[in-house]
């Protein structure tokens, strides 16, 4: 799921993606190289505006959370409030702390592509990434980004018995994903492209 929020073009089967998404209206790009400041991230930050401007996530490859971590680095190290808590789940019960900017999390997705061409005309070809920005769907389907299945099938996942396998004492089963990525407005997805680092 990961790798097809990334870097799905939207035909079928592949899912869609943030980059097959954007609106085009909605991407503060530059033709010329550019290094991540937080000039350019509140930049990113102002297209973002179906929920009057307030903004739920931003997301980078890793080598730009680095970059970012040296621009926090700059200053004198992370401040307080640039920690957030995120709620207990699974491997963190006690819940995770992560980077923030301006209360913003920043997740990170290892999907994202760092060999982008200028512009974020194509996500390979070149040596540049994109930052994302956004706004997460509230149910209404008017908001913003949110994962979809058909509302039949849980969670979009099937489990079906396939059979014993001829040369083991073991069964098989095949488990299938039925799962899409969808942008209910325009206006709660942003991208910054043409990143070097």
């Amino acid at each position: 799921f990961q790798t097809g929020m990334a870097s799905g073009t939207g035909t079928s089967p592949e899912m869609n993606s943030l980059h097959s998404m954007i609106d085009a209206s909605q991407v503060a790009g530059s033709a010329t190289t550019r290094n991540l400041s937080f000039d350019l991230l509140d930049e990113l930050l102002d297209f973002v505006k179906a929920k009057d401007g307030h903004v739920d996530w931003i997301m980078m490859a890793p080598r730009t959370i680095r970059a970012y971590k040296a621009l926090l680095r700059a200053l004198g190290g992370t401040p307080g409030d640039w920690i957030i808590e995120l709620p207990g789940t699974g491997q963190y019960p006690d819940g995770r702390q992560i980077i923030s900017y301006e209360g913003i999390p920043i997740f990170k997705n290892e999907f994202l592509s760092v060999e982008e061409t200028a512009n974020g005309a194509a996500l390979t070809g070149g040596n540049f990434t994109s930052v994302w920005a956004g706004c997460f769907d509230d149910g209404s389907q008017k908001i913003g980004i949110a994962g979809i299945h058909p509302i039949a099938v849980p969670a979009g996942l099937m489990v079906h018995p396939v059979g014993a396998m001829e040369q083991k004492d073991v069964d098989i089963w095949r488990v299938k994903q039925y799962a899409n990525f969808a942008c209910f407005n325009r206006r709660g997805l942003a991208r910054l492209t043409t990143i070097a680092d």
